[in-house]
């Protein structure tokens, strides 16, 4: 079995596709299929990570140094057509095509899907139409199963909710403590995905060393793709509370050793809740703005709002009242117990075999 990814990393696209569609490939892999990436080679990429789990990878590096790349590769669809068909024209045959892209859509899809034998779209919007045989959107949401109505083909397989999660070996192995559920607030996770474009990180400590009546430890975990690295490295030395760790495998370790979570939407939002660990949300991208606050509506998170709204003064003041009362903190634990049981262990095996039809 062989197939082929279409997806893409960057500054601005941030890395969350890029790391699910990695999730996918480890697992195929796994079960004996060669697997293929086609990513362009955009400023903030995270291509050599693809690498360096032993993919192959195809760089379409004609689009190199473009800022805005979904914009980009929009206007740029025949392009990107042509180029992906000449890869995929180069092996006998194709088996399946995952695209996990914001910026492709139905016309891009329908040209390139007469090269493979099954197309898989990974989604989380729903804003525009898709061309596949097979539709995934992991999120959890009130409309989830009729939010596609419209813009996928009557054959289309759904797989749609939390069900079909792409979680990483590393969740899936830690478990939450028994005793969790009785700790108060003391190591409190800081950790906004692979870009972090409007920098949170330093907002939230700063916030975080207002709080002086209650001893916290704070790990913070960023990119060394992070614009202001060095920066933030230089202010923590100044602060025994605060670890910095960039780059880490040790995540899943971290969020389990954590009673505390800020952050903001993405990929990190399902780890965390699987976890069961409560988090205090910033949105930080516009496509994250639906699934967080519906996540705060059913008590799964505590989410602040757009990061432009929310100031030191904001985290500091919702944090102190977590210390300060505790109750809702552990509601939410004990809330997020209904979450990690939904989700499926064989999820990747449910991706070539089950559908739910619209």
């Amino acid at each position: 079995m062989r197939i082929v990814f279409r997806v893409d990393s960057s500054f601005q696209i941030g890395t969350g596709h890029v790391r699910r569609c990695l999730v996918l490939a480890e697992q195929l892999r796994k079960r004996g299929a060669e697997v293929i990436f086609i990513c362009h080679n955009f400023p903030g990429n995270v291509n050599q990570l693809i690498k360096e789990k032993g993919f192959s990878l195809v760089e379409l590096s004609y689009l190199v140094n473009q800022f805005q790349p979904e914009l980009f590769i929009q206007k740029k669809r025949k392009q990107d057509v042509s180029s992906t068909i000449e890869i995929i024209r180069q092996y006998s045959s194709v088996d399946y095509l995952v695209v996990d892209h914001y910026g492709l859509d139905e016309k891009w899809e329908r040209l390139v899907s007469s090269y493979v034998k099954h197309m898989i779209v990974i989604d989380d919007l729903a804003n525009r139409k898709h061309y596949c045989n097979t539709l995934v959107d992991q999120n959890l949401l009130k409309n989830r199963k009729t939010r596609y109505k419209d813009l996928v083909p009557d054959k289309t397989k759904l797989l749609l909710g939390p069900k079909y999660l792409l979680l990483r070996e590393e969740f899936k192995k830690q478990s939450v403590p028994i005793n969790q559920s009785i700790r108060n607030i003391r190591n409190v996770l800081v950790s906004f995905g692979g870009t972090d474009p409007t920098n949170e990180t330093c907002k939230t400590l700063e916030a975080l060393l207002q709080i002086t009546d209650y001893p916290l430890k704070i790990n913070t975990i960023i990119s060394t793709k992070h614009p202001e690295l060095k920066q933030i490295q230089a202010f923590a030395t100044n602060y025994s509370s605060i670890q910095i760790h960039t780059d880490t495998n040790r995540m899943a370790t971290l969020m389990t050793n954590a009673d505390l979570a800020i952050g903001a939407g993405g990929t990190t939002t399902w780890e965390r809740c699987y976890l069961q660990l409560p988090a205090l949300t910033i949105e930080t991208a516009r496509n994250q703005r639906d699934i967080l606050h519906y996540l705060d509506s059913i008590g799964f998170i505590c989410h602040l709002g757009e990061s432009s709204k929310i100031s030191t003064d904001t985290i500091k003041s919702t944090v102190q009242s977590f210390l300060d009362d505790p109750e809702e903190w552990r509601d939410i634990k004990e809330r997020l117990k209904s979450f990690t049981a939904c989700v499926v262990d064989e999820a990747v095996a449910c991706y070539m075999t089950e559908g739910e039809q619209q």
